[in-house]
């Protein structure tokens, strides 16, 4: 079992290593003076999605709550995911349909087929009995939230939903939770992408957490900020890295504008109190 444990862990190290929540996960807040908008949106009443056929249309009407932009995804927003209403298979297959490639969204199919595995067995009324019979570092929960819904132009329709799952309470352990957004573009599901995470991963003596905070524009464009933490508890360092990532969305379709990665660093672990 630890080996598939990790490959999990394995996955997370080269894309998304950790920083022990040392980083504060918030964008600079506006100004109280900047004017933000909220549109107050009903399916009925969006009329770019008047022919919307019954499967999406039944998908928006489950995202009950409007956004303002621009939209900040910072540690507070992750930490209350799971206060959205639950999403099932059938929702989660139609967000995930068309994920934009890169190396952030790499983790997302190893994470669906967890989540798809769990909610069948939730269906079947074989989830309990499953969990009887778990080994150590297996994926025990796993669970989708609707969240917000952004009108970002006439055309564009944002959906931000998040995918939450956490391992056996025992070692190795993972705890993670995403958050992504899909686009509806002129009555079409277009794409999907990540917009924010919070994730902490072990299997002593090595440990890992990673942060990836957004902030998402009225022109289309959105910035991912991430920052991981690697550490071994029998070195005296942990290691830092840091990295930006700005995109667009454009008639339902996400472009990668620019990036960069900064050279990890390292720094000395801080002394345990004793």
């Amino acid at each position: 079992m630890k080996n598939k444990f990790n490959l999990r862990f394995t996955k997370y190290f080269i894309y998304c290593l950790a920083p022990f929540l040392f980083f504060n996960c918030g964008q600079t807040k506006n100004n109280s003076s900047e004017i933000r908008t909220v549109t107050t949106l009903s399916v009925d009443s969006i009329k770019p999605f008047a022919l919307l056929n019954d499967s999406i249309k039944n998908l928006i009407s489950l995202f009950k709550t409007s956004a303002a932009l621009p939209f900040d995804v910072d540690t507070a927003f992750i930490y209350k995911a799971n206060s959205g209403d639950s999403l099932g298979t059938s929702e989660i297959i139609l967000l995930s349909k068309n994920v934009f490639k890169h190396e952030l969204s790499h983790g997302l199919s190893y994470d669906l087929e967890k989540f798809y595995h769990i909610d069948s067995l939730k269906a079947e009324k074989k989830y309990l009995e499953w969990t009887n019979h778990m080994e150590i570092g297996m994926t025990k929960f796993s669970n989708a939230y609707a969240l917000k819904k952004i009108q970002l132009n006439e055309n564009t329709l944002l959906l931000i939903w998040a995918l939450c799952n956490s391992s056996y309470e025992a070692c190795p352990y993972s705890v993670e939770s995403d958050i992504y957004f899909t686009s509806v573009f002129k009555n079409n599901i277009t794409q999907s992408f990540l917009l924010g995470q919070t994730g902490s991963y072990g299997d002593p003596p090595v440990a890992m957490q990673c942060t990836i905070n957004g902030i998402l524009n009225a022109d289309g464009k959105f910035l991912l900020k991430l920052l991981r933490m690697n550490e071994d508890m029998d070195e005296p360092f942990q290691e830092i890295t840091k990295e930006e990532y700005e995109f667009t969305i454009t008639d339902g379709e996400i472009k990668l504008l620019n990036q960069k990665k900064h050279k990890p660093t390292k720094i000395k672990r801080p002394k345990e109190k004793e």
